[in-house]
């Protein structure tokens, strides 16, 4: 089994704040040796398939993700649950739509 990671990160949108918090997690493990892929504007359940089938070819694979729509973000993790015989690992959905209600007092509909 290799020492480095692979990372996958997956967003519904252009991922500036997924490479935010990626950020963040390299500046805590400094000494890791990690490979990124990125997949940025993930919509659909069959998308999430590839990318997690691509996932599974990886002893290493770690994913991170924000995803807006709750039943995408829970297709998803369901996806990461699957293969619990490798070392995935998935953060829980950044739910923005949430944030921008509590926060900015507004409706999904209007931040786009």
């Amino acid at each position: 089994m290799s020492n480095t990671y692979q990372i996958y990160l997956i967003s519904d949108s252009t991922g500036e704040t997924l490479d935010r918090v990626f950020l963040a997690i390299k500046a805590q493990f400094k000494n890791i040796e990690y490979n990124v892929k990125s997949y940025f504007f993930t919509r659909t359940e069959n998308q999430v398939n590839k990318i997690m089938e691509e996932a599974k070819k990886s002893d290493n694979a770690i994913i991170l993700y924000t995803i807006v729509d709750t039943s995408l973000a829970k297709h998803l993790a369901n996806k990461g649950d699957e293969k619990k015989e490798k070392s995935t690992k998935t953060m829980a959905e950044l739910d923005k739509e949430k944030l921008a209600k509590k926060f900015l007092k507004t409706e999904k509909a209007k931040l786009n």
